[in-house]
């Protein structure tokens, strides 16, 4: 309740405080303060590559709304060919749009990571072990 998952490309974007429990970037929900000296990115993330680009930031208090809990299990059932899968963020709304000010949620289906590779371009990018692909 006290710790909040986002992604390391946007460190610095919460210096000082997140909003949780709100559909809306700018308003509703809870605002709770952040501690900038604990936002702590995966060990081996590089600003120029998209690999293990995940950040947990620490609060002040802990929030009022329940948890979500996220399951890291690697040998997780959702990665069959017959998966859907649920995206949601403020990300862009087109490639090289603008971001959302409502938060999105959308169903993709799970793509096989050979597959992914292949469609882009089959240079090894998509790296299993740390990627999910869907589409």
């Amino acid at each position: 309740p006290d710790v909040v998952l986002s992604a390391a490309h946007c460190e610095g974007a919460f210096d000082r405080s997140v909003r949780v429990g709100s559909i809306l970037r700018s308003s509703g929900g809870q605002q709770v303060r952040t501690r900038k000296s604990e936002e702590v990115l995966h060990p081996n993330y590089n600003d120029r590559s998209p690999d293990n680009d995940i950040m947990l930031i620490k609060l002040q208090d802990e929030v009022e709304f329940t948890p979500v809990p996220i399951n890291f299990n690697t040998n997780n059932p959702a990665t069959n060919s017959n998966a859907v899968l649920t995206v949601i963020g403020f990300g862009a709304i087109r490639e090289a749009g603008p971001s959302s000010s409502r938060l999105l949620k959308v169903d993709v289906n799970y793509v096989n990571p050979n597959r992914c590779d292949n469609l882009y371009g089959g240079f090894g990018d998509i790296k299993e072990n740390i990627m999910l692909c869907a589409g």
